[in-house]
């Protein structure tokens, strides 16, 4: 295994939080790759519910059938001067797209070297995010089908809005949606183990974060790595204290994410926040069980659709005696996550670096500490296939990651004809619109009506040049056909819909063609959060 470090063009925000910008920086606690030890002696200061937070981790990791590396892991969290690295994603079938995989081996690697660097148990831990109820966004995956890529997407429906963790799978759909996924890729050595492990995840799960637990545990077998599923019910009942502090601090909370997001969008920065003064920052669960967005007005706290009412003091009974019925949005997810374990840092996609920019204000008004925010690291896979197609174009992985094969596809087609078809066509068209002008003339000074009948006539005879010109295309592409299907080849997988690997494919192409052992090479390589993204050849 190679890796090449790579700088990608980054927005105004990425740029300047990577480069220790003051500008961006004075949103944040912490400059990100510095000494974390002034953040390890406050969180010295802090309590935390260990025993508790042990158990509900002990119980679900057990359900998910993780190995004893997790369970030891889970135990040093009773060890007062333990802290953990802490980073999470929503629960994606197949693990959702590559960066769900490069996020866990960030945080498996940062707290590695931050143990070894300060001298203290530090715990790897992988917030799911089962709260969330963006059914849409985990239900699909992308494939390659006749040189395009084609979303395939598992034939439940969800109608209510209801927290991931809560959806039992439609086994029989999910197991029909694999194989579909399957039967598109080249069987390999390692298909039927990959089916065999898919197929004990759907047998032994119920819900679609139970799924994503098990594989996640699957593929980091051994690592430490221990999982949280945001939505769990015996992890509500230790929010309790922190949810009274979001409805009892919800004004404060409020106004500092609404002025700062406000101040950042006002300097230019990419900020995909809609915040007002009037949000709760929670969600209600009614009993459907449906997620409704809470809001607080003059009167009360209201569904943001006016689907519920309740006053403050009913809000705060149901913190109090119905916890589950309480879960956070965006903005407290990160403070209920600080609340609940000892961050030594977060690890984060540029995305969620962009509205933590918000949130320093919001720790303060909770009379916390924002943790240091660490930039995840980001990966493109090339196998040795790809790498052979590269080698065979003459083509860069680098080249094609920024910008994609097409031009290069074309300025190569184009070389293959002496002269090029269009430059032909071209000459043609204009040598047919040249002679074709004396009768257009005459037919407008004749009478207008043969005028314009003269003007079709011209666009009918260049319609059928060019219906030539794409049959001689054709040809010319179907004579090319193997050059051409490297092109493709290349910029589906290192280029694919514009934009990077991770966040379309799935890993399910790397461990059908590789096996799992790749990601085990990933969890040991020198890697550095402060390049911004690595080309890793896999061959």
């Amino acid at each position: 295994m190679r890796m090449t470090p790579i700088q990608l063009h980054k927005n105004k925000l990425m740029t300047q939080y990577r480069n220790h910008d003051e500008a961006i920086l004075s949103y944040f606690e912490y400059a990100p790759f510095s000494s974390l030890k002034n953040r390890l002696d406050y969180l010295s200061k802090q309590n935390y519910k260990r025993d508790d937070l042990v158990d509900v981790l002990q119980a679900s990791n057990e359900r998910w059938g993780a190995s004893k590396e997790t369970f030891e892991q889970i135990k040093r969290l009773k060890d007062e001067s333990s802290v953990v690295v802490i980073g999470g994603q929503q629960a994606g079938l197949l693990t959702g797209p590559l960066y769900s995989v490069n996020k866990v081996i960030s945080v498996l690697q940062y707290a590695k070297k931050q143990e070894a660097e300060l001298q203290v148990p530090v715990i790897p831990v992988f917030w799911i995010a089962g709260e969330d109820h963006d059914y849409d966004e985990i239900n699909h995956t992308y494939m390659e089908k006749d040189g395009d890529l084609i979303k395939h997407t598992i034939k439940q429906h969800v109608n209510k809005k209801e927290s991931v963790s809560h959806i039992d799978l439609d086994k029989e759909a999910l197991h029909d949606w694999v194989y579909d996924i399957l039967r598109s890729l080249d069987e390999t050595i390692h298909t039927k183990e990959i089916a065999q492990m898919i197929d004990q995840a759907i047998a032994e799960s119920k819900t679609y974060v139970d799924f994503f637990a098990r594989l996640i545990h699957q593929l980091f077998k051994g690592s430490g790595l221990v999982l949280i599923d945001s939505a769990d019910d015996a992890l509500r009942a230790l929010e309790t204290d922190m949810f009274e502090s979001l409805i009892n601090k919800q004004a404060d909370l409020a106004q500092s994410v609404y002025e700062t997001t406000a101040q950042l969008q006002q300097k230019g920065y990419p900020i995909d926040l809609d915040v007002s003064l009037e949000d709760g920052h929670l969600f209600y669960h009614d009993h459907l069980n449906e997620r409704i967005l809470l809001e607080h007005r003059e009167d009360g706290w209201y569904g943001k659709q006016d689907e519920v009412k309740l006053s403050r003091e009913d809000l705060l009974a149901c913190a109090k005696a119905s916890p589950q019925k309480l879960s956070n949005n965006v903005v407290s997810r990160p403070l209920m996550q600080d609340y609940l374990f000892p961050t030594l840092a977060f690890i984060a996609g540029d995305g969620e670096i962009s509205y933590w920019a918000t949130l320093k204000g919001a720790f303060r008004a909770l009379d916390m500490e924002m943790p240091p925010v660490i930039p995840r690291l980001s990966f493109t896979y090339v196998t040795t296939q790809v790498e052979k197609r590269l080698e065979d174009r003459q083509l860069s992985a680098e080249e094609v990651i920024q910008n994609g094969a097409t031009e290069k596809k074309f300025a190569w087609l184009m070389a293959q004809n002496d002269p090029p078809i269009h430059l032909v066509i071209e000459n043609v068209l204009e040598a047919m619109r040249q002679a074709h002008a004396p009768i257009r003339e005459w037919a407008q000074d004749f009478a207008d009506d043969l005028g314009r009948l003269a003007e079709k006539n011209l666009a009918k005879i260049e319609e059928n040049v060019r219906f030539m010109e794409r049959r001689m295309e054709g040809a010319v592409q179907e004579k090319y056909k193997l050059q051409l299907d490297a092109y493709r080849l290349v910029e589906n997988m290192l280029h694919p819909r514009h934009g990077l690997q991770e966040r379309v494919w799935s890993p399910i192409v790397l461990l059908n063609e590789l096996g799992g052992d790749w990601i085990q090479s990933m969890l040991t390589a020198e890697l550095s959060e402060e390049n911004n993204h690595y080309i890793i050849y896999l061959g």
